[in-house]
């Protein structure tokens, strides 16, 4: 009894539960935060995560809802996108040192402040979009306070949810408040990369992550276009398997290439099936 009374008071001090008429009931922060089926009583209370090719979003190649409390998202989100994100390895003395594309502590930050700061009273789910260029995470709900996206490296927080930031905070995830904006944008220029956006719009906030390996991997694309264009030089017309054995390329890369330089209207197809071949197109 007398261990039940103590959590009775801890639950009580974080506001996870009320008192009314000599009953206990949980508080929506406690539901969101411990509940067993917290979308049973927020049903857009959740993320959605989607992967797209390309940069328009228009091919959707994997998505997932991530539900449950609050800790289980974030840990559904986080792995979600990593899993999706490039990584490079370098040799530093006898071992190989890891990097992820984009930092990871701003990642975390970010997809944290989506967490505990969204407002919970939108019927409306938070979204992460991943793109070939950057990752883009919306978050139900204006900045809590006279918060301007511009000042946000100042350290300035105003705290919409306080028992969820207060759980999240003593579970180790967030280390100290007003840090985890000045964390993402310090992350990037250690690392030199495309600073990230922050816009407030009407009731969402989106933060906008550049992807750091898209811009290489549009260099590989424009150097093997040029080489595709150089065999113009020996002959009037090419086929896939010209480009194939000439430049080492697999069939579907070699079949893309081709066909962003046709898209472009550099190339022009002619013919169908077996007997397709490209030539320059005509200006």
């Amino acid at each position: 009894m007398k261990a039940a009374s103590l959590l009775a008071k801890l639950l009580d001090s974080f506001d996870f539960t009320f008192e009314e008429h000599t009953s206990i009931y949980p508080t929506a922060g406690g539901i969101l935060l411990f509940g067993k089926d917290p979308q049973k009583y927020f049903s857009e209370a959740m993320i959605l995560c989607t992967h797209f090719a390309g940069t328009s979003g228009r091919k959707a190649l994997s998505s997932i809802d991530c539900v449950g409390t609050l800790f289980e998202q974030f840990d559904q989100a986080y792995h979600f996108v990593l899993g999706r994100l490039s990584r490079s390895f370098r040799i530093e003395g006898p071992k190989r040192k890891e990097e992820l594309e984009i930092p990871e502590t701003a990642l975390r930050e970010v997809l944290l402040n989506a967490i505990v700061h969204r407002n919970y009273h939108i019927n409306a789910p938070t979204k992460i979009a991943i793109y070939d260029n950057r990752i883009e995470v919306f978050s139900p709900g204006v900045f809590p306070g006279p918060l301007d996206p511009n000042n946000l490296r100042m350290g300035i927080t105003y705290i919409r949810n306080r028992a969820i930031c207060k759980a999240f905070r003593e579970g180790g995830y967030i280390e100290k408040l007003g840090s985890g904006f000045i964390t993402l944008f310090e992350s990037y220029e250690a690392r030199k990369l495309t600073p990230p956006e922050v816009i407030e719009g009407e009731n969402f906030i989106k933060c906008i992550l550049p992807r750091s390996s898209f811009s290489s991997k549009q260099e590989e694309a424009d150097d093997v276009g040029k080489k595709i264009l150089n065999l113009f030089e020996m002959s009037d017309a090419i086929t896939i398997s010209d480009v194939m054995n000439t430049l080492n390329l697999s069939r579907p890369t070699a079949g893309r290439r081709l066909a962003k330089l046709v898209d472009e209207g550099i190339l022009e197809q002619v013919g169908k099936g077996k007997g397709v071949f490209y030539r320059k197109a005509r200006g």
